[in-house]
């Protein structure tokens, strides 16, 4: 047996460990630490430097050690690396993940772009394949993982894996020895033809699911069927079939009357050669007119396509010769109020102080004092040219605004002009499109021929009138008579047809209530089949009973501890596959306390350990849980969670016996 035992385990920059290692020399060990030292980033960092991934079959997790803000360090290497005794052989493999940082050209610095990882073997640099290619000689990747975690194959597994790997274990049991071992099972033989239970199953579930499905489509059918029935009340067949012979007879004998008159085949012959000829007439002019018409119609869409091009530049250049007006105008208009104010600001500024003295008292009469004249005059004067300045100064204002607006316009009138030339050139390209286009349409009408011109098509007409004039003799001579005996098959052929109509609702009749009765017995078979298929599905699901006693009688020799459950049975009577451990009658995942569910994990390790032949190192997370671990087969690496242990603390086998 092949035994792989590890030395040791260092681990730099990593998931927030700056620096540790793990020493071991091969011995069992204990690691102490509380919650979040970084216990799970040792069985982390154990898996990543083998096959790349953490514990929880991650590829893409936090390697890189941050800051207390969470903010990735760079510029720091991230290593670990693992040494191992390979049945007395050392060896040691290790990783580097490193930043890659690129100067690119004509720059001062380097730029971050991306992330690369280095290997190692034995200190030697080696590519992913050589290295990968050495994992994969020391162990296959899931098997590891299976045996270094005492819950792999009982959390990560998936039922149906658990049970494969089961059944690999114990070697299985042949349909044959589970058929043999119980008489009742012995139709199987015959019913599975080669074919394995599961697969047998899986046909019956297909199988019975069709039958439902036609079983409900059935009754729909049928009622279809039934509401579909012509009704047939009132007509008798016997009396419809008689009546048929002889108008059929009728018939015929206007038949030979009317082809009597006809002349023989003649008339037929060249009305069949006439149509011909039309045939030929029509294609040659189809022809004729799609050859014309194709080159002219594209050309006339091209034209109107530069039209409506045309149509709409001069209509954006009227909008915008309107706008421009407008705004002239209201140049005008402003000027004009401007001219005005100039007017009237000329009138005040040359208006004078005239003050008339008024000497005498309003109320006594009395001549006022010099002191009061004075007074009066200054205050009239002041209010004066108050008013006056307030007026010029109102004027100018008007005007400067006025002035403003004016020239505001002014500029949009010379953009609006810049846009109606760039309209005007727009429509002289689209005029000389126009222009070049009408030309080429011109000459293609100009050239173009009438198909009845052409040699070919005259001489088709030529032999048309021909035809049709022989047509004409032939047709009046016997016209009359023709026109009668016509008349009197057509309505011959009106009573059989209504007749026939009636006659065949008889046959529908028939085919439908046949197509019922087709129905009917396919519904019956179909339950049968059913029938036969829930009888098979009893026997299969009475052989994979058996066949699970067996196996699990099988299977459990093989552990000390674990037991397995196999299947269970359903509220149907049915029997649904599944593999659940058992310790000391208790389920994995289902009431099982946490020492149990590791010990009951180191089990299933040890019988692994058998069966594949080799010997790894067994990480127990959470050991702390459990006060008696049972004997295992290899190295132990127990993580335990420990109050008061801030920093890794490791305790070797060795050093625990010391103590």
């Amino acid at each position: 047996m092949k035994k792989l035992r590890l030395q040791k385990l260092v681990l730099t920059n990593f998931k927030g460990i700056k620096h540790f290692e793990l020493l071991v020399d091969g011995k069992n060990a204990e690691v102490f630490g509380e919650n979040a030292t970084g216990k799970t980033s040792i069985y982390d960092a154990f898996l990543w430097v083998l096959f790349g991934k953490d514990s929880m079959n991650k590829k893409d997790f936090g390697i890189k050690t941050k800051d207390q803000e969470g903010n990735e360090l760079h510029a720091l290497d991230h290593s670990v690396e693992v040494t191992f005794l390979v049945d007395g052989k050392q060896l040691t493999m290790k990783k580097v993940y490193k930043e890659v940082y690129t100067k690119k050209r004509g720059q001062v610095t380097s730029e971050f772009t991306g992330h690369t990882t280095d290997h190692y073997l034995d200190g030697v640099p080696v590519n992913m394949k050589e290295y990968n290619d050495k994992v994969a000689e020391l162990i296959d990747e899931k098997i590891f993982k299976l045996l270094t975690n005492p819950a792999y194959f009982n959390v990560v597994l998936k039922p149906k894996e658990r049970r494969n790997m089961l059944l690999e274990i114990a070697g299985g049991i042949s349909d044959d020895e589970v058929i043999a071992s119980d008489e009742k099972l012995a139709k199987l033989q015959k019913i599975l033809d080669g074919r394995s239970i599961e697969d047998h199953k899986k046909i019956i579930a297909g199988k019975q699911k069709d039958i439902n499905k036609e079983l409900d489509r059935i009754p729909i059918r049928i009622d279809e069927a039934h509401r579909s029935l012509p009704d047939v009340s009132g007509l008798n067949k016997e009396e419809i079939v008689t009546e048929l012979g002889f108008l059929e007879k009728e018939r015929a004998a206007k038949s030979e009357e009317y082809n009597s008159i006809q002349n023989g085949v003649e008339i037929g012959n060249k009305q069949r050669a006439l149509v011909e000829l039309q045939t030929k007439q029509i294609d040659l002019v189809n022809t004729h007119r799609a050859k014309e018409h194709d080159g002219v119609l594209q050309l006339r869409r091209e034209l109107n396509r530069h039209q409506e091009n045309m149509d709409n530049f001069e209509y954006k250049q009227r909008r915008v010769k309107r706008d421009i007006e407008s705004m002239q105008s209201d140049i005008t208009k402003k000027e004009q109020v401007m001219e005005q104010l100039r007017n009237e600001w000329n009138d005040v500024k040359k208006k004078e102080f005239n003050f008339e003295e008024d000497t005498h008292c309003s109320l006594c009469g009395q001549a006022l004092p010099e002191e009061k004249l004075a007074s009066q005059k200054e205050d009239a004067l002041a209010a004066f040219n108050k008013e006056k300045s307030y007026k010029l100064e109102e004027i100018q204002k008007q005007g400067k605004q006025l002035a403003s607006e004016s020239e505001d316009l002014k500029t949009k009138i010379k953009v609006l002009s810049e846009e109606i030339q760039g309209y005007e050139e727009a429509k002289s390209l689209e005029q000389e499109s126009i222009v070049s286009l009408k030309t080429q349409i011109q000459k293609v009408e100009e050239s173009a021929t009438d198909v009845q011109d052409t040699p070919e098509y005259k001489e088709i007409q030529k032999q048309r009138q021909q035809l049709e004039s022989d047509i004409q003799e032939l047709r009046q001579s016997s016209e009359a008579a023709l026109k009668k005996v016509r008349d009197e098959e057509q309505k011959l052929a009106e009573e059989i047809k209504a007749l026939q109509a009636d006659l065949a609702k008889f046959s529908q009749v028939d085919h439908i209530k046949n197509r019922i009765a087709e129905l009917e017995q396919e519904q019956q078979d179909l339950a049968a089949a059913y029938e036969e298929l829930e009888g098979q599905e009893f026997l299969a699901n009475e052989f994979i009973k058996a066949k699970v006693n067996l196996l699990e009688n099988k299977i459990n020799s093989k552990f000390k501890y674990a037991r397995f459950k196999l299947f269970e049975s359903q509220i149907n009577g049915g029997l649904q596959e599944v593999c659940k451990t058992m310790y000391k009658g208790i389920p994995y995942g289902e009431g099982l306390n946490n020492a149990g569910c590791i010990n009951v994990g180191l089990d299933i390790i040890n019988t692994l350990f058998q069966h594949y032949g080799i010997t790894v190192p067994i990480f127990i997370d959470n050991s702390e849980a459990v006060t008696q671990l049972i004997d295992v087969d290899s190295q132990v690496i127990s993580l335990r969670v420990s109050k008061g242990d801030t920093k890794l603390r490791v305790v070797t086998e060795d050093l625990q016996e010391a103590i």
